[in-house]
Parts: C-alpha cells; sequence; structure tokens
C-alpha cells in the first residue's frame, strides 16, 4: 500500500491526478463504440459512433491503410516502452486505478493490480488518439476488461511498429506495383489468390459483422448476426425468443412512419476492436477493389495513384518543404535531366578533343581509353546528382 503521509508519495499522487484529469477528458470527448461499413461503389469507408450518427466519418478506401503504414510511431513506442517499466513497479500503476474506483477501495488484490494496469494502457491510448482515426477503435470498456493480460496485449495490440510491419509486407505482396514479374502483371485479387493457395497462415481479421440501420440525426440500430450455437444457446436460455409470433410485436403508426423514411441507410458494418483488425479489414477491401499501390520516389511513403497514371510522385507534403511531392519530384527529375543533358554535352565536346588528339599521335590508345571509362564514371555521378556540373567538369578535363 501506499503511504500517504510521505510527502513524496503525496507528491507522486498529483502528478499522476493530473495525468487521469487529462486522460479523463479524452475518454469523455471519444469514449464510444464504433462500427466500421464499406461503399464499395463509391470506394469510401465509414466510421460510425453507435450514440452519435451525425459524428460519422467518411474517407476515401485506403486512405486511412496508408496513412497508418506511413505514420511515425517514435514518440508512441517510447511512451509505450515508459508505460511497460511502469507496470513492473507496482506502487506506481496502482496510483491511477484510485481515482477511479475510491481510495478506500483499492488494495493489493490481484484483480485491482490488473485493472490498474489495464486503466494505465487506455490513459496511453488515448493520450494517442489523434494521431490516427484508427486509435479510436479502442474503447476504454474494451481495454480495462481484466480477463486479459496486459503484458501480452503491449506486446501484440499495442505494439503498433510490429503491425506496421506486418501490414507492409501484405501491401507489398497484394498491391505494391513496384515487384518483380511476374507478380506486377497481376491483379491485387490474383496475387491475393496465389497466396491463399500457398501460404499457411493467411492474415486475418477477428471482428464481428453485424447488420445495422443508420438514421441521420438518431442511434444506430443494430443487430449482430448470430451462429447457430448462439442460436441455440439464446433458446435454450430464453425459451420462444425465435418464435414467429414473438418475432412482430405490436407497431404504432409513429414506427410504420419512422421506417418510411427516405433516408435510412442500411448496411454492414463491423465491430472492431483493435488497430490490427482495423487494418486488415481495410486491406481487405483494398485487395477487392484491385487498388493499385506505389512508394513515392521523392519522400518513400506508400501511396495509392488515382486512375490510370503512371505516377511516381504522391501529393503529401513532406517534413521541411512546403510543396508536395508530386511538384517536387518533377522539379527534381527536370534538374536531373538538364544537367544530365549539360553533362552529357561537356563530356562530347572533351572527348572530340582528346579524340582528335589521339588520331595526331599526341594521346596514345591507352590513356585514351583510361581517360573514356574515368569519364564515364563521372558523367553516371553527374547524372544521378551526386556531384556538381562543375566537379564534373574538373575530373574530366585534361589538362
Amino acid at each position: 500500500m501506499l503511504d500517504w503521509n510521505d510527502p513524496d508519495v503525496m507528491k507522486r499522487y498529483q502528478t499522476a491526478l493530473n495525468a487521469y484529469k487529462r486522460y479523463k477528458r479524452l475518454a469523455d470527448k471519444s469514449n464510444y463504440k464504433r462500427y466500421i461499413s464499406f461503399d464499395i461503389a463509391k470506394k469510401r469507408m465509414h466510421i460510425v459512433p453507435v450514440d452519435s450518427d451525425n459524428d460519422a466519418e467518411s474517407y476515401p478506401i485506403g486512405k486511412l491503410l496508408l496513412d497508418f503504414v506511413n505514420l511515425d510511431l517514435t514518440d508512441y513506442q517510447r511512451e509505450l516502452e515508459r508505460v511497460r517499466q511502469l507496470l513492473d513497479e507496482p506502487d506506481a500503476y496502482l496510483e491511477y486505478s484510485y481515482f477511479n474506483r475510491g481510495l478506500a477501495y483499492i488494495d493489493d488484490k490481484g484483480n485491482d493490480a490488473e485493472y490498474a494496469k489495464a486503466l494505465c494502457l487506455d490513459r496511453l491510448v488515448k493520450e494517442y488518439q489523434h494521431l490516427h482515426p484508427y486509435f479510436l477503435v479502442y474503447d476504454s470498456t474494451y481495454m480495462t476488461l481484466q480477463v486479459y493480460d496486459c503484458i501480452d496485449r503491449m506486446n501484440a495490440e499495442l505494439n503498433l511498429i510490429a503491425v506496421q510491419e506486418e501490414i507492409k509486407k501484405c501491401i507489398d505482396l497484394y498491391l505494391n506495383e513496384q515487384v518483380d514479374a511476374p507478380y506486377a502483371l497481376l491483379t491485387a485479387t490474383q496475387r491475393y489468390l496465389l497466396h491463399y493457395r500457398t501460404a499457411t497462415r493467411m492474415p486475418f481479421f477477428t471482428g464481428q459483422s453485424t447488420l445495422y440501420v443508420r438514421i441521420p440525426g438518431e442511434s444506430i440500430i443494430s443487430k449482430p448476426f448470430l451462429s447457430h450455437a448462439e442460436m441455440a444457446y439464446l433458446e435454450a436460455t430464453i425459451p420462444g425468443c425465435f418464435d414467429a409470433s414473438a418475432s412482430y410485436p405490436e407497431i404504432g403508426p409513429a414506427e410504420i412512419r419512422r421506417a418510411k423514411r427516405d433516408d435510412l441507410i442500411i448496411e454492414e458494418g463491423y465491430s472492431v476492436q483493435t488497430v490490427r483488425d482495423m487494418a486488415m479489414l481495410e486491406l481487405s477491401r483494398m485487395v477487392m477493389l484491385n487498388m493499385r499501390v506505389r512508394r513515392c520516389e521523392f519522400c518513400g511513403k506508400l501511396f495509392s495513384p488515382k486512375g490510370n497514371h503512371d505516377t511516381k510522385f504522391c501529393t503529401n507534403i513532406p517534413d521541411g518543404y512546403n510543396k508536395p511531392c508530386q511538384v517536387l519530384g518533377s522539379n527534381r527529375a527536370y534538374a536531373a535531366k538538364m544537367r544530365g543533358k549539360n553533362a552529357d554535352a561537356e563530356y562530347r565536346k572533351v572527348y572530340k578533343r582528346l579524340h582528335q588528339r589521339k588520331q595526331k599521335g599526341a594521346m596514345t590508345e591507352k590513356a585514351f581509353r583510361e581517360w573514356q571509362g574515368n569519364a564515364q564514371y563521372w558523367l553516371q555521378k553527374c547524372r544521378d546528382g551526386e556531384i556538381t556540373q562543375g566537379e564534373f567538369r574538373d575530373r574530366i578535363v585534361q589538362k
């Protein structure tokens, strides 16, 4: 137990209290269950809060996945390691649980300790929810379930850099166009089929499929699809719950008018609880749509080219620049082209002069061939931008 008469303990308590207040504000703002659905015709994905349809978010399919694999998680991973160390100190992580359950309630019971650890993980997730919409799938109810081991959760679900690497491998396998033949000539679904037939373990999504109705401005009406085992269990627990006579209760005029509204939206959604499932779910739709992915030749990040354009650059604005990669890459390619042209012209000029010297006997054949091999080496260096045109000229000119 903590010694509350110790000034150092009280100082730690105040620090933890401030952190908890910040966490509570974040949790109150974003802590509600969400469903994920897809509009394949429009190639869009929806993230829909169950209790607040007005806050639904819509994105082009593939955008969030590529944003996630390109995300810099250095700060998050550093904080994850700090929390990992924190969970090795019972007095430290127990401090956070006092604020939630009362000073007199917490003692050294195992369940309370596990709950306190889970609160630390939930606080970590809430602190970094601003980084990416995927983080919103971690609601506090899920994070604080005591049936899960917190260390296992940190090593698997919350080790997001490992999740990133797994998803990148899947993208390269199914979607990336910059691969060797024959895979580059196959569609995403064809590549997926090849992998399906040869792999011992496929990437998987572990979530639950749900049919739900969205009424704009109102709460979602959702009903999960039940397995035969679940239906048998419910029938045994609540006899008659699936009787036809119980399926159509009294329905009044107001309910009928509500059902006849033109703006009802019915769709299949997915209950998602981990970032990995979120990424795998979106990846599956990208495969279904045979979407293409490339790696930007300027910033090195993955992107999905629009239409049938064979573009080499993305539309992101890289750190330290004020223009998108498309502009920066085109400018660099043009500069390299002009540099190459100028270097080629300089090479031809010197080559012609030295060739004439060789023809007149003022230069030996061996010396000319040695110069030519050396000049071609520096010519390629200049074309690649590794040396300037002036440096190239100094290296090939014979005094």
